[in-house]
């Protein structure tokens, strides 16, 4: 009896652990509440400052003005969790905007994300993931749906994408070949020969430093491959989830040059004054503006021209 009760044991907890390494059963993680703490608070852990967890990071959307700051993520305790472990992260902000951390529970990292949306039209791209492990997909048109194929460098027709304003502050995402447009059906992305009000508008939100299309009747809906049926999906996923990520691979890089601005195919610059110019491309928008006495260098003036003005007085002050 003694020998088939070892037996009995060892047979269960051998499969205890095969279900484990298998999945079907997982060790249950107790996350530690998690404040995001900063100079915007005063350090301290008020409850609308603690932060979401899911798979292994904690996450908040807080809105801030424009400035400088300096921020961490800590537990209550300030010993059970922080990120970073040592000093804190700092941000600094060009404009007032709502900006989404997270932090990592496996390498103490926390970084700040900016909320950021495409400024501008563009022409004839390739949208490819930025899934690491499928990082060779761009999506294409097929059979009257948006789907996707692993595409190396060279790349069919049917992969080129106009990004177009509707006029609202979103885009409608226009096949370049057929002229059709993409519109969420359900969880599905078809494609429609004409723009059919919000179904086919697609706010590009560009926070994570690439382009997600979000569906401006359901905001939930998010095109994505994270499923891999072969076909896209308008869908809920995270944020952070790289399977609703889209890069830009850009067919030309013509450019227009105006006294004030230069528009680049999804780079953009724009003089706000003779000492400063602003910055934008694919989520990220930076000011530049001159912060030492020029006097004691020769002056340049062109009233008509900002952009001129501001180029040669900002490069003045790096010399």
């Amino acid at each position: 009896m003694k020998k088939l009760s070892l037996r009995c044991i060892s047979v269960f907890c051998a499969l205890l652990l095969c279900l484990t390494a298998l999945g079907v059963l997982a060790p249950v993680v107790s996350a530690a509440t998690v404040y995001l703490r900063g100079t915007f608070n005063g350090w301290e852990a008020p409850a609308d400052y603690a932060m979401a967890y899911e798979n292994g990071r904690y996450i908040l959307t807080v809105h801030l003005d424009q400035g400088t700051y300096e921020y961490k993520a800590a537990s209550q305790d300030w010993s059970t969790f922080q990120a970073p472990v040592d000093g804190n992260e700092s941000l600094t902000l060009d404009y007032d905007c709502d900006v989404t951390f997270i932090a990592y529970t496996d390498s103490n990292i926390i970084q700040a994300f900016p909320q950021s949306s495409l400024e501008t039209d563009v022409r004839k791209v390739v949208l490819r993931s930025q899934w690491m492990e499928h990082s060779d997909l761009v999506l294409i048109e097929k059979n009257g749906t948006v789907a996707y194929q692993s595409a190396a460098s060279s790349y069919p027709d049917a992969a080129y994408w106009n990004i177009l304003s509707d006029g609202s502050g979103a885009y409608y995402l226009q096949n370049d070949a057929t002229k059709n447009y993409a519109a969420k059906s359900g969880s599905a992305v078809v494609c429609l020969s004409s723009a059919d009000g919000g179904s086919t508008s697609w706010q590009v939100d560009t926070t994570m430093g690439a382009a997600r299309f979000v569906n401006t009747d359901d905001i939930s809906a998010v095109i994505n491959i994270e499923s891999l049926g072969g076909a896209a999906k308008a869908s809920s996923v995270p944020l952070y989830y790289t399977s609703s990520q889209w890069g830009f691979v850009y067919s030309s890089y013509d450019y227009q040059l105006t006294p004030d601005k230069v528009i680049d195919t999804g780079y953009n610059a724009y003089a706000n004054s003779p000492t400063s110019i602003t910055s934008y491309m694919t989520g990220s928008r930076k000011t530049w503006t001159q912060s030492k006495n020029l006097s004691a260098y020769p002056a340049f003036s062109a009233p008509n021209s900002p952009l001129a003005a501001a180029v040669y007085n900002l490069s003045l002050e790096e010399a």
